[in-house]
């Protein structure tokens, strides 16, 4: 049974949220962007779309089921933009407000792929970054599907799925742990400086004994 949008437990510690699109919110052929920003991630996508499908049937052996997304899905409705590299991709955001980004451990990311096209390989590269832009990881689809890709550390800002053989791919079943919003500009001022604050009292009371 496919969980719609929302929540799993992880080894029994971690929870994480399973974007698998078929939430209701979401419509066939449609493109995705923000619809999905108040579970904390945004969609985007250069040289090619990403719409929302279901009409292709898996290959044995993949969970890939139900709607799903395509990227750089354009060939096959209109055939002369066969050829764009699609690049999709993945932000995490605070759920709570979209323009400021977050983080989630890599380990809790996963994902279903499938590419039919078996040149050039690898299939599909995706490669992972922090919020300053840091290169954390690259996972690569050599075979035609993967179920649950994983493989990511350290904490996991933005995803970029690659689409090498520029012939279109589907992602489903995205899965990642608790999203951690990235501290504002304001908040780590008024963090900083109470530590300052804090540290010059603790200065003084040391001294203060000192003298004693």
């Amino acid at each position: 049974m496919k969980l719609i949008g929302g929540f799993l437990f992880v080894c029994g510690q971690m929870w994480a949220t399973v974007i698998t699109f078929s939430e209701p919110s979401l419509t066939l052929w449609t493109p995705l962007s923000t619809q999905l920003a108040s579970q904390g991630v945004i969609f985007s996508v250069s040289g090619g779309t990403a719409l929302i499908g279901g009409t292709f049937v898996p290959p044995a052996g993949s969970t890939i089921s139900g709607q799903y997304l395509m990227i750089n899905t354009c060939h096959y409705l209109a055939p002369s933009c066969f050829g764009s590299p699609a690049v999709l991709t993945v932000y995490f955001v605070s759920p709570s407000n979209p323009a400021q980004p977050a983080y989630v451990d890599g380990a809790t990311i996963s994902f279903d792929l499938w590419d039919t096209n078996a040149a050039p390989s690898p299939r599909v590269i995706v490669h992972a970054y922090d919020v300053t832009g840091v290169h954390l990881g690259t996972l690569n689809l050599f075979p035609e599907f993967a179920n649950s890709l994983s493989g990511f550390t350290g904490p996991v800002h933005r995803l970029e799925f690659i689409d090498h053989g520029a012939d279109g791919h589907i992602l489903d079943n995205f899965t990642f742990g608790p999203v951690v919003a990235t501290p504002e500009p304001t908040s780590l001022l008024l963090t900083g400086g109470g530590l300052l604050l804090l540290s010059r009292a603790l200065r003084r009371r040391a001294a203060k004994f000192d003298l004693q």
